[in-house]
């Protein structure tokens, strides 16, 4: 079962999207302007970490250069263009983020995220509402 979260620290204008399950990093490339991906010992995308709240997610190229899972993409899409603007989109819906168990659950799940949250879990684990 694949299992994602999205972290943001709105403090520093940085968040920090991990694909799958924890795992060590062997290396970082820049894939744009305000984008980095950590790379596992295989190659495969672990994480992506994102410097700039404003920028727009390549998401594109993370899945033709980087061939991140089609799963993960979807997620991406719903995040983009921004993390800002998904963050705004979400100051609409007031009822917490259920538990999401499978990718397809967090599609819905991503819709009903709290304003002032600057975390959500995007898997098997209870999303949960962190904020600074």
């Amino acid at each position: 079962m694949i299992t994602s979260s999205l972290q943001i620290d709105s403090s520093l204008g940085v968040a920090y999207l991990q694909l799958g399950e924890r795992r060590p990093i062997a290396k970082t490339c820049e894939v744009a302007p305000g984008f980095t991906v950590d790379l596992d010992a295989l190659g495969v995308v672990a994480g992506i970490e994102v410097l700039d709240l404003e920028a727009t997610i390549p998401v594109e190229r993370l899945k033709s250069v980087h061939h991140v899972d089609s799963r993960h993409i979807r997620i991406l899409h719903r995040i983009a263009p921004t993390v800002t603007s998904f963050v705004a989109r979400q100051s609409s819906h007031e009822p917490a983020v259920p538990v999401a168990a499978r990718p397809e659950e967090l599609l819905a799940a991503l819709a009903w995220k709290s304003p002032s949250a600057t975390a959500v879990g995007l898997g098997r684990a209870n999303a949960s509402a962190i904020t600074r």
